[in-house]
């Protein structure tokens, strides 16, 4: 296959970030015997199996071979896609209570080198969608974890909401969160 390494490999299927799941020929009819239903699920081979499969049923199984761009457009409210991201950001830190001797510049160096990288088309509606999900989360109380993993490296989703762990009071690098390739 023609596919890059942007997939999780669990047991029975690889999860690709384009959201596609794919499964081996095997392993689908497995699925159909047991009486599972099929979702959007490609294979990563054709075989007669398949291809019986695909003979009988009108949901066809197709060969996964190219990797689909990561789409961002999703439903989101206006408000959120014509946000000025800098903007947002900025005004989230000058809300934050800072203790005396805090350092403020230093802290705003963070948050726009952070942006810097941010500001990008790939990642940009990302960001937005993500600044909506942590608003819903709080308008409708629902708790979240203190952070996960390593995005806990990142200032800007702090100041967002998307964890709680201040980075840069525990000197979390943000290339531990995301590999920079400029």
């Amino acid at each position: 296959m023609n596919l890059s390494n942007n997939c999780t490999v669990l047991k029975d299927r690889t999860l690709y970030f384009d959201g596609d799941s794919v499964v081996e020929p095997d392993t689908l009819i497995d699925l159909v015997l047991d009486g599972q239903e099929i979702g959007d699920v490609y294979v990563s081979k054709i075989t007669p199996d398949v291809e019986k499969y695909n003979n009988m049923y009108t949901k066809r199984i197709e060969l996964k071979t190219v990797e689909k761009p990561l789409n961002f457009d999703w439903t989101i409210p206006e408000k959120y896609l014509k946000m000025d991201l800098d903007q947002h950001v900025i005004n989230l830190f000058n809300e934050q209570k800072y203790g005396v001797g805090d350092d403020l510049t230093g802290r705003l160096k963070r948050v726009l080198y952070e942006l810097s990288y941010f500001n990008r088309p790939e990642h940009i509606n990302f960001i937005k969608t993500l600044i909506y999900v942590n608003d819903e989360m709080k308008t409708n109380k629902i708790v979240k974890g203190v952070g996960r993993g390593s995005s806990v490296a990142s200032y800007v989703l702090y100041l967002i909401g998307t964890h709680h762990i201040d980075s840069y009071k525990y000197g979390l690098e943000f290339h531990e969160f995301i590999r920079i390739e400029d």
